[in-house]
């Protein structure tokens, strides 16, 4: 079963771009759903993204899967996707962690 969390205030990376965790669901297999508010600093290029998880690969290294959808030839194809910096992964990784 799931545990949700509530939000909390959003953190500046060094990058200047503002990441925000909506909420966490950190399920029993250890992974966890989450929703990400992103932009810069003149507050440009902003998105919201619903539906992303925080999974380890076979590495046993953390990686953000985005929402994907099964295409008719039954492959899976992401529909929303964005570049994150490794400092900027560090701080989504940071505000998951506070949240679950």
């Amino acid at each position: 079963m799931a545990r949700k969390q509530k939000s909390k205030p959003l953190t500046k990376c060094e990058s200047g771009r503002n990441i925000f965790v909506r909420r966490a669901y950190e399920f029993d297999d250890g992974v966890v759903s989450f929703d990400i508010d992103t932009w810069d600093e003149g507050k440009t290029n902003a998105i919201t993204i619903f539906g992303c998880t925080l999974r380890k690969n076979k590495k046993g290294e953390d990686f953000i899967a985005f929402p994907q959808r099964k295409g008719s030839d039954g492959a899976y194809y992401n529909y929303a996707l964005t570049k994150f910096t490794d400092d900027e992964f560090e701080c989504i990784c940071k505000q998951i962690d506070e949240l679950v």
